[in-house]
């Protein structure tokens, strides 16, 4: 739940080791569930999603969260605004980095991202009246991500 919420990349990078044995048979399995998925435009080359030899498009990560949103265990997990972490060493808490999610109890998620090749990336979910969309937006500047997503989240909520 902290890499929905808040990034977490060494958390990706303990779930690559925990459920692979490493993080390259962790890709290798991103890979196939990404091909069985239809993500053609898609490969994974780490488990953060951290620059490197790797790429994908915005219809493929739509795939991929029509995935999750399908998901009941998922679903929940990156609409939280936010998560605490339970450890024996003591707590911590987690604030969800969708901005979104903060301010329209309508959005629902799910996934912000940010780096210098990539820019700002969100992939958002809206619900309204029993209708679920998903919007992904790539590359934006950090001051418009939050703007235009909103803009085509209530724009294919209205259509």
């Amino acid at each position: 739940q902290v890499m929905l919420v808040a990034g977490g990349n060494d958390v990706a990078h303990a779930l690559a080791r925990d459920c692979a044995g490493d993080e390259a048979s962790f890709v290798a399995r991103m890979n196939r569930r990404a091909a069985e998925l239809g993500m053609r435009q898609t490969c994974f080359a780490n488990a953060t999603g951290l620059p490197a030899e790797q790429y994908s498009t915005a219809a493929d990560m739509a795939l991929l969260a029509c995935q999750v949103y399908e998901n009941e265990i998922l679903r929940p997990m990156g609409a939280v605004q936010r998560y605490e972490l339970s450890l024996p060493q003591g707590g911590r808490q987690f604030r969800n980095t969708n901005r979104l999610i903060h301010e329209y109890p309508w959005v629902k998620g799910m996934k912000t991202s940010y780096s210098a090749f990539a820019g700002k990336c969100l992939v958002a979910c809206g619900v309204r009246n029993d209708r679920a969309v998903v919007v992904v937006v790539l590359g934006s500047l950090p001051r418009r991500i939050w703007a235009e997503s909103l803009k085509y989240l209530n724009w294919a909520l209205e259509v």
